[in-house]
């Protein structure tokens, strides 16, 4: 398992395991990512989330986990979920597999 996240190095994180992940595909390694936190504070809202993830997941491949790194009581998991519902939905897509 690798775990990043999408402000740990400035992005820089990401990147490296991106980078690795794509020069050893077969290796098997489960990728978990969070965000949630930016340089302004926590922020978990519903478009940040669906962003990132997007973000995340041109940087990384893929990611096997998407995690929030705190709880935020104006962005409950109930509206944020939603916005990245979709993407799970999409089961062609390698970019994000099943736990």
């Amino acid at each position: 398992m690798l775990d990043t996240a999408d402000m740990y190095t400035g992005g820089n994180s990401e990147r490296v395991v991106g980078t690795w992940n794509r020069t050893h595909p077969d290796a098997g390694i489960f990728i978990q990512t969070k965000t949630g936190i930016t340089p302004d504070g926590p922020d978990l809202s519903p478009d940040r989330v669906a962003r990132q993830l997007e973000h995340s997941i041109a940087v990384l491949g893929r990611v096997d986990l998407y995690v929030a790194h705190q709880v935020e009581p104006e962005h409950a998991v109930g509206r944020v979920a939603p916005r990245v519902q979709p993407r799970r939905r999409k089961r062609d897509d390698p970019r994000l597999r099943p736990v």
